[in-house]
């Protein structure tokens, strides 16, 4: 499917084997989730602001935490540090965490307009 609009949002999220119930074991876990976050982050040359994650407990009940920054985000590492920081008041938690989920949004218009080829005609 090819689309005129603009990605508002590139996402990733895992759902685990096993509930998580450990502080500790939410970085190793969300490994593969930044891993492919960041390659197709890059791959479409967007520039977010807004980090958002996501957490499904047990039950199915989710919760949703977002930070947006003033200026673009621009490695892996800010991503990893402002999801880990948004997950992390959430641990240990009441009940087992079935999944989780990073969210980048909030792209700057100027990459979409950037992205798209305008048909010139000269004379």
């Amino acid at each position: 499917m090819v689309t005129d609009q603009p990605r508002k949002s590139l996402g990733v999220e895992t759902t685990f084997a096993r509930d998580l119930l450990a502080w500790e074991e939410v970085a190793p876990a969300l490994e593969p989730v930044f891993a492919k976050l960041w390659a197709a982050y890059s791959r479409h040359g967007l520039t977010a602001r807004t980090v958002t994650v996501k957490i499904k407990y047990a039950n199915f009940q989710q919760i949703t935490r977002s930070r947006s920054c003033i200026e673009a985000i621009t490695s892996r590492a800010i991503i990893e540090q402002l999801s880990l920081d948004l997950l992390q008041p959430q641990f240990p938690p009441s009940r087992g965490v079935r999944l989780l989920g990073v969210t980048l949004s909030n792209f700057a218009a100027t990459t979409a307009a950037e992205n798209r080829q305008i048909a010139l005609t000269l004379r």
